[in-house]
């Protein structure tokens, strides 16, 4: 997409896509806008795909709209902050997010680091997100199916949960005082083949995210509860 101008040009230029850009989460999806002067000068700079998409759309449907360079960015800033409270909006209407969620989540789709934490800082304030309710309404949807203490405070800090929060919402759903309990739940109903069942059992409840000293009292009672069947 080019605009001319008497006095200046400027266009967008798009990433080209492979099998690696369309595989890698990592990657940064920007577009380059590169205004050029009439005396020869160049600037470029960088914007989300999905900005520069935009962008060239509004300068189709009115040539005129923007006049000068600092019209031009002016309309990046404006397109970028209505579209990413726009994303925001649609991400929360789906289900709740943390803030590092949502912040990576932002940032891999090309918005700056500055503006996505400017937004999601104003979203905190008004309680639109929120990382203790987020991890609360995690561990009791993963305690209910079965995951243990530990294998739920691992994928919380991977989704940049706080340890203290983490701590407060697990306490709060008393995961402590139960998890043998829960452990032995999911244990009931399963069937182990294994040469050696004591270990196949304590490997499962392991990975379950129990601790150790849970997953050997529970294979010793699975076992003997077995043996007096």
């Amino acid at each position: 997409m080019c605009t001319d101008n008497t006095t200046w040009k400027w266009n967008v230029e798009f990433p080209q896509l492979t099998y690696d850009t369309l595989n890698a989460r990592s990657a940064k999806k920007r577009a380059n806008v590169i205004v050029s002067q009439s005396n020869g000068a160049e600037v470029k700079f960088s914007v989300p795909v999905a900005v520069g998409r935009k962008l060239c759309t509004l300068a189709r449907n009115e040539p005129c709209l923007i006049s000068s360079e600092e019209e031009l960015r002016t309309k990046i800033d404006v397109l970028s902050r209505n579209m990413l409270h726009q994303l925001l909006e649609t991400a929360l209407n789906k289900r709740d997010y943390s803030y590092y969620e949502l912040k990576e989540k932002f940032i891999r789709l090309g918005y700056s680091s500055s503006l996505v934490q400017e937004i999601l800082s104003h979203a905190q304030e008004v309680g639109l997100i929120d990382d203790l309710r987020f991890a609360r309404i995690f561990v009791q949807q993963k305690h209910a199916s079965g995951w243990g203490p530990k294998k739920i405070s691992l994928e919380l800090r991977r989704r940049g949960i706080d340890s203290s929060i983490i701590d407060q919402a697990c306490a709060g759903y008393g995961l402590e005082e139960d998890e043998f309990q829960t452990a032995w739940r999911i244990c009931q109903h399963k069937v182990f083949h294994a040469r050696d069942p004591y270990a196949q059992i304590v490997r499962f409840v392991c990975s379950k995210g129990f601790s150790p000293s849970v997953a050997y009292k529970v294979a010793k009672r699975l076992l003997s509860s077995d043996k007096d069947e």
